[in-house]
C-alpha cells in the first residue's frame, strides 16, 4: 500500500473471519515513521493487538457469546419516552482514544438503532441502543467493524463484520 511520508503515522489493522463475519482483533501502531520512497516493514508482532467485546455499562466483565449466541436481556421501557436508551454498553476501540470522532470517522459503529458516543476516552466507546421502530419485535443490535474503512471486502452489500455477541432486547412496555 502506498502512503505519504510520515514522521508520525497511526497504522490500524483489523483481522476477520469471513464465513462467520466476526471481528476477530483489532490491531494498532502509533508513531509509526514512514520515510519517502521506501518501503516500511511491519510484521504481525510489531502490532498492539486487542481483543473485540463488549460490556454493560457499570459491569467489568465483557459479555459472553458467538456468532451462534445471541446475548438476550428483558427491559422496561415507557412508551411515551421512545428517546430513552434501552441498554448502554461500551465497546472495545483502541483506535482513536482521546479523540473526537464524527459517526462517519468512526472505525467501530453500531449495527442496529441507537447512539455512538464521539468520545472515546480509555478506548471503551459508548454506545445508547434505542427501541426499534416497530413496538411488536424484539431490537437487535451488534457493534460492528467499520469494514470500507479498512479495505476489507463484505460478501453482501448489507452485511457486517460484528463484534459478537449480537444482542437481542425484549421491552416490556410500562
Amino acid at each position: 500500500m502506498k502512503v505519504p511520508p510520515s514522521r508520525n503515522a497511526n497504522l490500524y489493522v483489523a483481522a476477520v473471519d469471513s464465513s462467520t463475519l466476526a471481528v476477530v482483533k483489532l490491531g494498532y501502531i502509533r508513531g509509526l515513521v514512514i520515510l519517502e520512497d521506501t518501503v516500511t516493514t511491519v510484521k504481525t508482532h510489531d502490532i498492539n493487538w486487542v481483543s473485540p467485546g463488549w460490556r454493560i455499562l457499570g459491569e467489568d466483565s465483557l459479555v459472553q457469546g458467538d456468532a451462534n449466541t445471541p446475548f438476550r436481556i428483558e427491559v422496561g421501557a415507557d412508551k411515551n419516552k421512545p428517546w430513552e436508551p434501552l441498554l448502554i454498553i461500551e465497546v472495545t476501540d483502541p483506535f482513536h482514544i482521546n479523540e473526537r470522532k464524527s459517526y462517519h470517522e468512526l472505525l467501530i459503529g453500531l449495527n442496529g438503532y441507537g447512539n455512538v458516543a464521539q468520545e472515546n476516552p480509555s478506548g471503551w466507546r459508548r454506545m445508547e441502543i434505542h427501541r426499534c421502530p416497530e413496538d411488536d419485535r424484539p431490537c437487535r443490535f451488534a457493534p460492528a467493524l467499520t469494514a470500507p474503512a479498512f479495505g476489507i471486502p463484505l460478501p453482501e452489500q448489507w452485511s457486517v463484520y460484528t463484534i459478537y455477541p449480537e444482542g437481542e432486547i425484549n421491552i416490556n412496555w410500562q
